[in-house]
């Protein structure tokens, strides 16, 4: 993947609505359509079930081929959550933000930022994961909340092999 890295640190605050479970809504309303938000308890089990929820939800809207880049992003950063944070649930959402444009906010309980994956030590055995975080996201950071800190990834999709349909869903001839 050959897309530009940049890292951004304290964006401009985005309003969620939970939305229940992340799978696909059934409803027609926007919001159900572009976010997808759920919660788990902070345990060995977050990750992978992080990672389902996001490969499902994605498929839901179409976007199935970045699954295996957002999937490892959410399993990274929910990791760092349970091993780094102390917090009792992590909540993780997903938000369209452009025709193919998906960001995942994953949210804890501690206000402590981690290290930038070029300030960790190299016998370090922790910090790696952000170094997948940067390397496969198209923009990431952290933002502080009232209750913690929000760890956010945005990932710019390429076309789906084949798709030939522009924005608006017309074919292209």
């Amino acid at each position: 993947m050959t897309t530009s890295q940049s890292r951004t640190i304290n964006p401009a605050p985005q309003a969620t609505t939970p939305t229940g479970p992340m799978t696909p809504a059934t409803d027609d309303s926007a919001a159900a359509l572009t976010r997808q938000r759920t919660s788990y308890a902070s345990d060995k089990t977050a990750p992978g079930r992080a990672r389902e929820d996001v490969a499902r939800c994605l498929h839901g809207w179409g976007l199935g081929h970045g699954q295996d880049a957002l999937t490892v992003i959410a399993s990274e950063l929910v990791t760092n959550a349970v091993v780094h944070t102390g917090t009792r649930r992590i909540s993780v959402s997903l938000r369209r933000t452009a025709h193919r444009t998906v960001r995942l906010t994953v949210t804890d309980s501690s206000p402590h930022v981690p290290a930038t994956p070029d300030a960790a030590p190299e016998d370090d055995e922790h910090g790696r994961g952000l170094l997948l975080v940067d390397a496969l996201a198209s923009r990431w950071g952290s933002q502080p909340t009232a209750t913690g800190k929000r760890m956010w990834a945005e990932l710019d999709l390429p076309p789906e092999d084949g798709e030939s349909l522009s924005r608006h869903g017309e074919q292209r001839q």
